[in-house]
């Protein structure tokens, strides 16, 4: 933790006190200081974060993708898994009608989809992915904390002190075409 030592001054230009203000390192700019974030250089990962499929631990407890499926017990979410039912065919060409989702494809609706049924294994070769649009939506928090004010041995002290928050402080909408490859 580092302290900007400020000089408080009044109308006349006296020094009225100092305002000590801590500033966090946080690299990856996430809100979380570093000495907290499971990884300072990730903005998508620390302890505030939200898990999503990714691979990755984003809420530093230890966990990757703990709460998504994992239909082939292969430690992988099959969000992630190229082969989710584990019967050697790739997710992607388990669309037998073709038409970029396999979700519909269904031999035997008790266990759900094709491509998480182990015993359907109909291989049918996709050339794409489909696109995906993602809106963004951002609110910024500002708190102060560890707030010392002094004038000569006077002293107010905060623990934080709330100063506001903004809604919508970044909004976007971005479409993902996935890179399509054949490996």
């Amino acid at each position: 933790m580092i302290y900007i030592n400020q000089s408080i001054r009044s109308d006349g230009g006296a020094s009225m006190g100092k305002l000590l203000l801590p500033v966090y390192a946080d690299a990856d700019g996430d809100g979380v200081p570093a000495e907290e974030d499971c990884d300072d250089f990730n903005p998508f990962a620390s302890p505030d974060a939200v898990e999503v499929c990714d691979g990755m631990d984003n809420t530093c407890d230890g966990l990757v993708d703990p709460q998504f499926t994992d239909t082939d017990s292969d430690g992988v979410a099959d969000c992630m898994d190229p082969d989710d039912d584990g019967d050697g065919i790739l997710t992607r060409n388990e669309d037998t009608n073709a038409n970029l989702d396999p979700t519909d494809d269904v031999t035997d609706p008790a266990v759900g989809p094709d491509f998480l049924n182990p015993d359907v294994a109909i291989e049918t070769i996709v050339e794409a992915y489909r696109s995906h649009t993602f809106t963004l939506t951002t609110s910024v928090t500002v708190t102060l904390l560890d707030l010392v004010l002094t004038n000569g041995s006077e002293e107010l002290i905060r623990e934080s002190l709330f100063l506001g928050t903004i809604d919508n402080a970044f909004n976007a909408t971005f479409l993902v075409e996935p890179v399509f490859t054949n490996d």
